[in-house]
């Protein structure tokens, strides 16, 4: 019994010249389309968002090798052979191996969607599922931020794409710290608001314009209750300046006579 073939659709092929010529033209025609569309791409979309050249090179190869591949299937679909059995096998095929990496499959998708739309970029000060620091690494599986101790967690990037960022650095890098302090009751309060504007005006990383403030958060059970808000410029030494400022904090109030209260209300909902 004689063989058939499972992809012709006559039993026998001919191919001519003219179908030869034909083939030629499609898979001609579909390089061209692909290297348009993949140029469109790149002026529309990745160019105004300053991509790297690495993403920028993949993103344009697999729009040009998808429309290849498609022109190519079409091209073999002249010379009287039936393609349906193929895609089918290749999409079986393909959900197959979606199915069993899917995990992989989502980071990298992630990843490409990192590069292009760029939420995170490298060098941003981000807090990101529990790790706070400087994003080191934007990778097409996992990105990498490194901490203040110099800690390295790499992060799969679909959890950066489905979780809440906090980027300290996106569109404008200055913050705004506040410092609670409180104080028995007693004090001179315009002595502490002025000894706290004092000390925020002579730290070198705190901001003139927004200019520091003290407000007075409230008459506390055992304290009155002050917050001082300084802008810095820096998210990563955030950490630091608020150490150095609360440091000089205990040595004015020493200076100046002026006794503090523990103040844990600001404490457990300030923002940082």
């Amino acid at each position: 019994m004689a063989a058939v073939n499972p992809f012709s659709s006559s039993g026998e092929v001919s191919i001519s010249p003219s179908t030869i010529i034909s083939i030629i033209v499609v898979v001609v025609v579909s390089y061209a389309i692909g290297w348009g569309l993949a140029k469109l791409v790149k002026k529309l979309w990745l160019a105004p968002k300053n991509v790297e050249l690495s993403t920028e090179l993949m993103v344009t190869r697999v729009i040009k090798y998808t429309v290849l591949v498609v022109g190519s299937l079409i091209a073999i679909s002249e010379i009287g052979l039936d393609i349906t059995p193929l895609v089918m096998g290749l999409g079986i095929v393909g959900l197959a191996i979606a199915f069993g990496v899917q995990e992989i499959v989502a980071n990298l998708v992630s990843g490409l969607i990192i590069m292009v739309d760029r939420p995170i970029r490298v060098g941003d000060i981000v807090e990101v599922e529990g790790a706070t620091g400087k994003v080191m690494d934007v990778g097409l599986r996992a990105s990498t931020v490194r901490t203040p101790d110099n800690i390295n967690h790499l992060i799969p990037n679909k959890l950066i794409i489905l979780n809440r960022i906090t980027n300290y650095s996106k569109y404008d890098p200055k913050i705004r710290l506040q410092i609670p302090v409180g104080v028995e009751y007693g004090s001179d309060n315009e002595k502490v608001k002025d000894v706290l504007l004092s000390i925020a005006r002579d730290h070198p990383n705190v901001l003139e314009d927004p200019a520091p403030g003290v407000g007075l958060r409230e008459f506390g059970s055992s304290s009155v209750d002050f917050v001082l808000y300084a802008w810095i410029n820096d998210p990563a030494r955030r950490a630091v300046i608020r150490e150095e400022i609360n440091w000089e904090i205990d040595r004015r109030f020493r200076e100046n006579g002026i006794t503090t209260v523990s103040y844990t209300h600001l404490r457990a909902h300030e923002t940082r």
